[in-house]
């Protein structure tokens, strides 16, 4: 698979942590790359990283997007559900009328990748990978499963990227777990991708001349939540969190059955 010509254009729908580093290699291969945020604080910083900015919300009317959405050759969309603002059924009705905006908006020809989450897999169970067989166990896993559907339906090639936990420079869970006593999932599989890896595996499907229709981002190793954390506790010397059920048999393994190249190799 050779990749598309340059000076091509490219939207990101939610540019937020993850949407402006992927933008910026995306800008360093001469794509023209526009990016929504939501407040006046990130439009700023979107500018200042030469990401042509738009202030739109998810259930915006279409007129947002009108100008946003003009030449694009690929669109991603990198709008977490976030539900301590919205209720999962208010994101997946405003996800909806994002298709449909799409439709109306969008040259018939443009690509989409769709940033979704490992999340969608059972609590327990696996080890899960594109191809395997499963039912959604619990109402995110639910939510997240249907707003997929959403967007694969449309009349767009299209990729859903379900990405692991997202860790990087500015963002270690090790942080909140530190000093914590009596924790649960120590033996759950630690799914994890780091944000330039997520940003790097972006760049390399929006190039691909046909996009696959599932990719799990997620970094290939096999280590437990509590091994992985006391590790990492102990690199950055803080306190260790404490699971009570690390010596259980590894759980929920996620990965994924094409072979990705990873800059990270391990998240340790």
């Amino acid at each position: 698979m050779s990749p598309l010509s340059p000076n091509k254009h490219l939207g990101i729908i939610g540019c937020g942590w993850l949407g402006s580093a992927a933008a910026q290699l995306f800008i360093h291969e001469n794509w023209q790359v526009r990016g929504t945020a939501r407040t006046a604080d990130a439009l700023k910083h979107l500018e200042k990283n030469n990401i042509s900015a738009f202030r739109y919300v998810l259930g915006d009317s279409k007129e947002k997007l009108t100008s946003f959405f003009s030449g694009l050759d690929l669109l991603i969309i990198s709008v977490p559900p976030g539900l301590k603002h919205q209720s999962a059924s208010d994101y997946l009705i405003h996800l909806s009328l994002l298709g449909q905006q799409m439709q109306a908006g969008l040259w018939e020809h443009t690509r989409v990748l769709f940033v979704s989450s490992t999340g969608v897999y059972p609590t327990s169970g696996g080890p899960y990978c594109e191809t395997s067989q499963w039912k959604t166990d619990s109402e995110k896993s639910d939510y997240l499963l249907k707003a997929e559907q959403l967007i694969a339906q449309l009349p767009f090639e299209s990729c859903v990227l379900r990405l692991a936990g997202l860790v990087g420079k500015d963002r270690e869970p090790i942080y909140t777990l530190s000093k914590k006593n009596n924790l649960r999932g120590g033996n759950l599989a630690a799914n994890l991708i780091h944000q330039q890896d997520a940003a790097r595996l972006l760049l390399h499907l929006g190039t691909l001349q046909k996009l696959p229709a599932l990719v799990n981002g997620v970094f290939p190793q096999k280590i437990k939540k509590g091994i992985f954390y006391t590790k990492k506790a102990q690199q950055l010397n803080i306190a260790v969190p404490h699971y009570t059920d690390t010596d259980l048999a590894l759980d929920r393994h996620i990965y994924s059955a094409l072979h990705l190249d990873f800059k990270y190799q391990n998240p340790l």
